[in-house]
C-alpha cells in the first residue's frame, strides 16, 4: 500500500529546482483475506474505528449498530504489516545557483516561494429525505476543524523545514 499527500508546490527560480512538500508512506504486509474478521465484537470495533477515522464521531451520530445484513455484507480483513517506510519533504525553497542570485533582472521578475496545498471539505449538503434539515453542530465543527488543521499544516510546512517524526494528527 502506498499513501501520498501533497502539502505544497515549491516554486524556485528554475523549473529544474521546483519540488513538492509531501508526505508519503509505503507499507508491506499480508492481508488475511482468506480469514476475515468474523467475531461480532471485533468486527464492530473495527467498523467503528474506520468510520470515525473517515469522519470523527460519526459512529455515535449514525444508526448503530449495523443490522445483521449490513454486518454480514461487510468484510474486514487484518493486515499484518511486515515493513514500512516514509519519505517527507517540508520547508521553503532551496535555490543554490550562485549565478541566479547574482542575476538581479531575473530575481526582480521571478516569484519564488511555496504555494500551500491542502484538502478542504465543502459545505455539507442535506439529503432530500433528511428530516434534520441543517447539518448538526458536530458535523459543522468537524468540517471547520479539519479544514483549519489542513490549512495550518500546509502553511507551516511551507515556512519551516521540520525534523522527523512529524505528528500531523496531533496538531500543528
Amino acid at each position: 500500500m502506498v499513501l501520498m499527500t501533497v502539502d505544497g508546490l515549491v516554486l524556485t527560480f528554475t523549473p529544474y529546482s521546483h519540488n513538492y512538500n509531501y508526505r508519503s508512506a509505503m507499507l508491506h504486509g499480508t492481508a488475511t483475506y482468506l480469514d476475515p474478521i468474523t467475531d461480532y465484537q471485533e468486527k464492530l470495533f473495527a467498523m467503528e474505528l474506520i468510520t470515525n477515522h473517515v469522519f470523527p464521531d460519526r459512529w455515535v451520530d449514525s444508526r448503530t449498530p449495523p443490522t445483521k445484513t449490513e454486518l454480514t455484507s461487510t468484510g474486514i480483513m487484518r493486515v499484518d504489516i511486515t515493513s514500512a517506510s516514509a519519505k517527507i519533504r517540508t520547508g521553503p525553497c532551496v535555490d543554490a545557483d550562485k549565478d541566479d542570485f547574482a542575476n538581479m533582472e531575473m530575481r526582480e521578475r521571478v516569484w519564488v516561494g511555496v504555494v500551500p496545498v491542502y484538502e478542504t471539505l465543502g459545505e455539507p449538503v442535506t439529503a432530500e429525505y433528511s428530516l434534520v434539515r441543517e447539518p448538526t453542530e458536530r458535523v459543522k465543527e468537524n468540517v471547520e476543524r479539519r479544514n483549519g488543521k489542513e490549512r495550518a499544516w500546509a502553511e507551516k510546512v511551507a515556512r519551516d523545514k521540520l525534523d522527523l517524526p512529524l505528528k500531523h494528527e496531533n496538531g500543528v
